[in-house]
């Protein structure tokens, strides 16, 4: 299946500028009509570390350390409901060592009907639709960039389609998979917020903020591209149908100190994010 409505007016900006190639197709490519699926290394589930996932906005005030189980998150997410029926639908980059193995950034998706008590992250579980052969979940690509080198972005999308109802991932253009609009109750209408940005969680608290970084672990003062990470041409897709720049826009910031946001609207809707975590002003 592919999505029969695609946006329209979306800036694709050439699809971004790396080439989709994962590490794995080094080995061979999956036939057409199958799926590739990454081998899990141990039985992992997201429940666990995505269970307070809704305190976000209510930071403790008591402060985390560096542990392994430190997850990383850049990405978006469509949202719609409240509480125990608060939807959600994630896409993005992700550096987490629990479930991986190791500390490379990969390609995930994320979803909860249920406000986090129950999540699932890629294939952990049944109901998203995986329909791709080039794209896997979970796994890392090629190319990456480079502190003042470099800079490789992709073009990623979450977006309903207008015919099916489904929601649809797509990455450089490729649609990725589904997931089908029956899993949600108040996704299954529409979404009534979108949010773009990093995240950094950590569940063991020993006095002192993680060491984590955010995105190229540089605050977005300390210079621009290719200096610390950034989304640009951000846009939200409105219920005709039609991709359209933010609008209504509410910026959050947990902690200048440990990670920063800056807006830059020169080419579309954009921002430079990210920061080093725990710092002489970030205990």
């Amino acid at each position: 299946m592919r999505p029969r409505m695609n946006p329209e007016s979306i800036k694709l900006d050439n699809d971004g500028t790396f080439q989709l190639s994962q590490n794995w197709h080094k080995y061979g490519t999956c036939p057409q009509g199958t799926i590739p699926i990454r081998r899990n290394i141990k039985d992992y589930r997201s429940t666990l570390l995505r269970k307070h996932r809704l305190s976000k906005f209510s930071h403790p005030k008591t402060p985390n350390t560096l542990q392994p189980n430190d997850d990383i998150t850049d990405g978006h997410e469509v949202l719609a409901g409240f509480l125990e029926d608060f939807n959600s639908i994630e896409a993005g980059w992700e550096v987490c060592q629990p479930r991986y193995g190791d500390y490379q950034t990969r390609f995930f998706i994320l979803w909860t009907t249920d406000g986090y008590k129950n999540s699932c992250t890629n294939l952990e579980c049944e109901g998203f639709v995986h329909t791709s052969s080039d794209v896997a979940l979970g796994c890392n690509f090629t190319e990456m960039s480079t502190f003042k080198g470099d800079q490789k972005d992709a073009t990623f999308s979450i977006h309903k389609d207008q015919s099916s109802g489904n929601w649809w991932v797509q990455i450089q253009g490729i649609p990725v998979g589904y997931y089908p609009s029956s899993l949600f109750t108040q996704l299954s209408k529409t979404a009534t917020k979108v949010e773009f940005g990093g995240e950094i969680f950590n569940e063991i608290s020993k006095g002192r903020h993680t060491i984590a970084q955010m995105g190229s672990g540089h605050f977005p003062s300390e210079g621009g591209l290719g200096v610390s990470s950034y989304f640009s041409h951000v846009q939200i897709i409105d219920e005709n149908n039609e991709a359209k720049d933010p609008q209504n826009v509410e910026l959050y910031v947990s902690n200048p100190n440990c990670y920063d946001l800056k807006i830059e609207n020169t080419n579309g809707y954009g921002f430079y994010y990210g920061g080093p975590g725990y710092n002489d002003n970030c205990q």
